[in-house]
């Protein structure tokens, strides 16, 4: 009888431990497959939930999106080239990417202005994704932190900065070709 419930204390206790390998096991499977979902702070959800009403249903608001995943490598430049851009890049986030919802195509970048300059970094930072918005001929609409957003006033902003760029790109064609030089060109809606 001793023998047959130590035996049945031992079967227990393997299936305990298989049980648990199995749960680890799923557990990680399942995060891998899961989409991260960047957390906000209140104001950025805030702001997030003013953008969406602003932008309306044709379009998609997504937040803290990397850039590398805005931009693709051109196949005019060299894999040096392209290795340099994508290291000035690495690492930096857009908190705002406003979307075609028909076709995914991008249509403005947002930053949420939550800073006041207090260093050169804030400000190098501010200038290095002008310059990024530049070269991939993206228009890119900058918000300063409010208590509260005046709904008609962000709409005819986003609406301007986006005819503003699409009237300069018609107009000037040279911004175009610099565009089209540059290492990296938006990702396409594809």
């Amino acid at each position: 009888m001793l023998l047959n419930m130590e035996t049945g204390y031992g079967l227990l206790g393997l299936l305990v431990v298989l049980l648990l390998l199995w749960l680890v096991v799923r557990r990680k499977s399942a995060t891998a497959a899961m989409p991260v979902i960047p957390k906000l702070t209140p104001v950025e959800m805030t702001f997030r939930s003013i953008l969406e009403k602003a932008v309306g249903d044709r379009y998609l608001v997504h937040c803290k999106v990397p850039i590398t995943q805005l931009i693709e490598p051109s196949q005019a430049q060299s894999p040096g080239q392209v290795k340099r851009a994508l290291r000035a890049v690495s690492g930096k986030i857009i908190d705002y990417v406003v979307c075609n919802a028909a076709d995914g195509e991008i249509i403005c970048l947002v930053e949420l202005d939550d800073h006041r300059y207090e260093s050169n970094k804030d400000y190098r930072r501010d200038l290095e994704l002008e310059g990024f918005c530049y070269q991939v001929a993206l228009p890119m609409l900058r918000v300063p932190v409010q208590k509260g957003y005046n709904l008609t006033e962000l709409i005819e902003r986003f609406e301007n900065t986006v005819e503003s760029v699409t009237a300069s790109e018609l107009q000037q064609p040279s911004a175009l070709a610099d565009a089209r030089k540059s290492a990296f060109k938006p990702v396409s809606a594809t």
